[in-house]
């Protein structure tokens, strides 16, 4: 169940990301948590 609300935390990052056109570079899903290496242009 956890690895499901981090997945769907993390999909609403890439999906701001994209918003506002930046390039998402991965995402990381673990046990405890994810992380979204994303690259802004600015």
């Amino acid at each position: 169940m956890i690895l499901a609300v981090v997945f769907v935390h993390e999909m609403g990052h890439a999906a701001a990301a994209s918003y506002f056109g930046w390039q998402i570079k991965k995402i990381e899903l673990l046990p405890f948590g994810g992380a979204a290496e994303i690259e802004a242009k600015g």
